[in-house]
């Protein structure tokens, strides 16, 4: 959910910059206000939020988001001391450009503060550890998180002659052209279904 995705995006960043000291990613969080983020396992879990009140969960995420908003500033500075494209800039780079692909997929900001999104953005990103994870569905009734695989094989001796991860999200017809091929070249031989 965006509470959680978002204080994952959060810990990304706070451990690439304890990462740029090298500092403890505690004392980094405490430094920058955001120790609730490191202490424990899940954030929405242990919020004292009272999670029917639509009030008190709209202000729950603006402090998340302020959050947010304010570590990215920080990334700002800090790559401005950073030699541009060393291995460290690009790192943190990273970590800050997730955070703020929920920040855009998942939140909107009105003259009331920022809110939850409606709806499901294309192209989600699900998981600030597997940005590469999406939902996708096997039926209109059956959903997963996570990714496809494509995978050719002989029909004769069942060794799999080639395999392809997908996008969770992509179509089922996504890398088969490449998954052909790949096993055409690994066997010597014509695929023919």
């Amino acid at each position: 959910d965006t509470y959680n995705l978002l204080a994952d995006g959060i810990v990304q960043v706070l451990r690439t910059l304890a990462k740029l000291g090298p500092f403890e990613l505690t004392d980094v969080a405490e430094e920058l206000g955001c120790t609730r983020y490191v202490n424990g396992s899940s954030l929405k879990g242990q919020a004292d939020v009272d999670w029917t009140n639509p009030q008190a969960r709209q202000r729950f995420l603006a402090t998340i988001v302020a959050d947010a908003d304010g570590l990215l500033n920080v990334v700002r500075g800090t790559r401005a001391d950073l030699v541009p494209d060393s291995d460290e800039d690009k790192e943190l780079a990273r970590a800050a450009e997730l955070l703020a692909r929920v920040l855009g997929q998942d939140i909107e900001r009105d003259e009331n503060g920022p809110r939850l999104k409606r709806g499901v953005a294309p192209d989600r990103l699900i998981s600030i550890h597997d940005p590469e994870m999406r939902h996708g569905r096997k039926s209109s009734s059956h959903r997963f998180n996570g990714h496809k695989t494509q995978i050719a094989v002989d029909t004769d001796t069942q060794l799999i002659t080639a395999v392809e991860v997908l996008a969770g999200n992509a179509s089922d017809a996504d890398q088969a052209v490449e998954v052909v091929e790949a096993s055409e070249a690994a066997t010597g031989c014509q695929v023919d279904e």
